[in-house]
């Protein structure tokens, strides 16, 4: 009797023991599996991150790409008005030039005063005073040649006025 019991005995403590090997086991497959699950996981949320953070780099280098042409462009721009700005500048003062140059050469009259010819030129008006120059070319009566003098006046209207009408005396005074 006691040998059966003692058989039973060891027969239920040998069924424990692989009981609680079996338990052992799965609980330690459940550790390695949920250790196994919590590391993809985590490298899951590495990649992402990874992902994140390449998409990032990628996102900040298009918006300096960006930025570059952005600048690029207005720096174009600027130089374009400029050289714009330089160009219409230099077409104004070429046009005041001409105008000058015009307003030098003036309006030409030719008198005549005795055997002398007088050419008058307008060169510039201010209000009421327009100023003249007078360049004197005379005619020799001898020889018909002429004898150009550079010799020029500047006069008011009044002073052209009253110098019309001595003119003659005037021109006698610079030819002889």
């Amino acid at each position: 009797m006691e040998n059966e019991e003692e058989v039973v005995k060891e027969r239920r403590r040998e069924e424990e023991k692989k009981k609680k090997k079996k338990r052992r086991r799965r609980r330690r497959r459940r550790r390695k599996k949920k250790e196994e699950e919590e590391e993809e996981e985590e490298e899951e949320e590495e990649e992402k991150r990874r992902e994140e953070e390449e998409e990032d780099k990628k996102k900040e280098k298009e918006e300096k790409k960006e930025e570059r042409e952005e600048r690029r462009r207005r720096r174009r721009r600027r130089r374009r008005r400029r050289k714009k700005e330089e160009r219409e500048e230099e077409e104004e003062e070429e046009k005041k030039k001409k105008k000058k140059k015009k307003k030098k050469e003036g309006r030409r009259r030719r008198r005549r005063v005795g055997g002398c010819y007088c050419y008058i030129y307008i060169v510039a008006r201010y209000h009421a005073r327009a100023i003249y120059t007078v360049e004197v070319s005379l005619r020799q009566q001898q020889d018909g040649s002429h004898t150009r003098y550079g010799q020029t006046l500047a006069i008011t209207v009044g002073l052209f006025i009253f110098l019309w009408t001595p003119f003659q005396e005037l021109l006698e005074i610079v030819c002889y």
